[in-house]
């Protein structure tokens, strides 16, 4: 993990993962594998692992961490709707897309890798 050093002047950041505004620039950090800076609370609250997915997921298919109500989100809801578009599931690479489509819809509403996968294992 690199903490960046740069110089905001009167235009501040964004966090890739939350777009809260990164007003201190001592408090802004930087993946290892993309240039995505990310702010001091997503910092403390994803493990390395869990930022390098929600990185991936968010550059792939848009949007932020929270953009969403939480209230809103239903995997229950998510997975019918992925099911009735996708009624051939046929490989472990259709899995992993779907997975992917759910996880990334999670975290648009706020729910954590952790919660989606507590929320995934009342459904199986």
């Amino acid at each position: 993990m690199k903490v960046l050093k740069v110089k905001l002047n009167d235009r501040s950041l964004k966090c890739g993962i939350c777009h809260s505004r990164i007003a201190n620039s001592s408090k802004i950090y930087n993946s290892e594998l993309l240039f995505i800076p990310f702010c001091y609370n997503c910092e403390k609250k994803f493990d390395k692992e869990e930022k390098k997915v929600i990185l991936t997921l968010l550059e792939s298919y848009g949007g932020y961490f929270g953009i969403f109500s939480r209230e809103d989100y239903s995997l229950e809801k998510d997975l019918n709707f992925i099911i009735k578009k996708n009624p051939k599931i046929n490989s472990k690479e259709d899995l992993d897309g779907i997975n992917s489509k759910l996880l990334h819809n999670a975290l648009l509403h706020g729910i954590t890798i952790h919660e989606y996968i507590s929320k995934l294992e009342l459904l199986i």
